[in-house]
């Protein structure tokens, strides 16, 4: 924005040095307490055969806040914008926090797992499989609007995005260990995907 408003009125045309700018400040910041409880366990199901299954469980406390504000004002966007201040956001006034929202809910729960089947080959030799269910927690999302002069921001909850991962491969050692081998082939499966997607006004989580 700065570099098109320069080109368009130079310092010398309003006699401001470095030509004719606005700043403007959006932040979104949160807060993530988080707590896990991991175990594993491993049974030999032959001399050759060792099969593991282990599980976690995650508690997360979540809050997130949102603050925008205009640091230098240009006297020539509320022509553009037609009187108001902000070309992207705006002045929310302070800072803007999930947990002044009742009922919104800002601590998420789960489990993730995994399973493993390791045989033994010969010496320092194995084959295995792996089936993983991996899982990132809700996110509380801000998305914020503009009413005349002021930002209004309103959050919603993000679904849980998990991943179902499977992996076959085989580790080997040759030649006293002077040659090592890994060979190993992967699927993953996503559900309710998380990213930030940015149009200017707000970031959204995507599916």
């Amino acid at each position: 924005v700065q570099a098109i408003v320069d080109n368009l009125f130079p310092a010398s045309l309003f006699d401001v040095s470095g030509g004719v700018f606005q700043v403007e400040r959006v932040t979104d910041f949160s807060d993530t307490l988080s707590f896990d409880l991991f175990s594993e366990f491993s049974y030999a199901l032959t001399d050759d055969l060792e099969f593991t299954v282990g599980a976690r469980f995650t508690r997360d406390q979540r809050e997130t806040r949102f603050f925008s504000t205009v640091d230098q004002p240009n006297p020539l966007t509320p022509i553009i914008t037609q009187g108001l201040p902000g070309l992207i956001a705006g002045e929310t006034g302070g800072v803007i926090s999930s947990a002044d929202q009742p009922g919104l809910e800002d601590t998420f729960g789960g489990f993730s797992w995994r399973a493993v089947l390791n045989y033994q080959l010969g010496a320092n030799k194995f084959a295995y499989f792996n089936y993983s269910r991996g899982r990132r927690a809700e996110v509380i999302q801000d998305e914020f609007t503009r009413q005349g002069s002021a930002v209004v921001c309103a959050f919603e909850i993000g679904p849980a995005e998990t991943v179902d991962s499977y992996e076959i491969g085989f580790k080997g050692a040759f030649y006293s260990n002077r040659i090592v081998l890994d060979l190993a082939s992967y699927f993953y499966d996503y559900n309710n995907f998380q990213t930030a997607v940015d149009n200017i006004q707000n970031a959204n989580i995507g599916d």
